[in-house]
C-alpha cells in the first residue's frame, strides 16, 4: 500500500535513483520507500550500500562520498519532519 510521502522522502528517492549501485538495487530501494515510506532501517541499508561501494569503486569514491553526505543531511531533515508531524497529531 502506498503511503503519503513527505518532501524529504521524495528527495531521498531522487537521490537513491542517482546512486551508482545498479539499476535493480536503486529501483528496489525507491519502490520500497514509495510503498512503505522511509525508515531508519532503510537509511542504514542505503548508507551501508554506499560505504561498500566506496570501498570497491576507486573511480566513483568521491561521488559516493558526496552521496553519503547528502543522504545524511536528508535523513536528518526527514527525522525532524517526521517528528514534527507526529508531534502535531497529539
Amino acid at each position: 500500500m502506498a503511503t503519503h510521502l513527505i518532501n524529504e522522502e521524495k528527495q531521498i528517492i531522487k537521490l537513491v535513483e542517482q546512486l551508482p549501485l545498479g539499476e535493480r538495487v536503486t529501483a528496489k530501494l525507491a519502490k520500497t520507500i514509495e510503498e512503505k515510506g522511509f525508515n531508519e532501517e532503510l537509511a542504514k541499508e542505503i548508507h551501508d550500500r554506499i560505504t561498500k561501494a566506496q570501498e570497491k569503486d576507486e573511480e566513483n569514491r568521491a561521488a559516493l562520498g558526496r552521496f553519503s553526505m547528502e543522504l545524511a543531511g536528508l535523513v536528518r531533515r526527514w527525522r525532524l519532519a517526521s517528528q514534527s508531524q507526529h508531534f502535531a497529531k497529539h
